[in-house]
């Protein structure tokens, strides 16, 4: 890892692939504990996550039912596909699974399973 991070050039796109998405709070935490220029957090170009399982269930034209970290009916935004947090892009993939961190919640209901293809291209959108 040290090697492969030596190599890395400062205009080089970084990907970083996390369990549970990232934070504003988690975000901010990591930049004050890191302190520098060097830390490889500051660094990520795009982050790649999934755990919410798009909410598990769903209401049709309403959204997610409850998901633990987030209550009840969060925005979609911070269930699925692309966001900002902070400085870093990140894409929450609603997978294909179900989780028992959802009790109340066991399967998916009006929550197909997904899975993301994501195009890197050099073409500013």
């Amino acid at each position: 890892l040290a090697q492969a991070r030596s190599q890395i050039q400062s205009g080089d796109v970084q990907i970083a692939l996390t369990h549970a998405p990232f934070t504003y709070e988690y975000v901010r935490a990591l930049w004050d504990w890191s302190q520098g220029p060097t830390s490889s957090l500051q660094n990520i170009t795009l982050a790649l996550a999934g755990h919410l399982n798009g909410g598990q269930w769903r209401i049709p034209g309403l959204g997610a039912v409850h998901v633990p970290e987030l209550g009840f009916f969060p925005e979609d935004r911070q269930v699925t596909g692309l966001q900002r947090v902070s400085t870093i892009s990140q894409h929450i993939s609603p997978g294909l699974g179900s989780s028992n961190a959802y009790p109340l919640q066991p399967g998916r209901f009006f929550n197909p399973p997904a899975m993301t293809l994501l195009t890197l291209t050099d073409r500013p959108q």
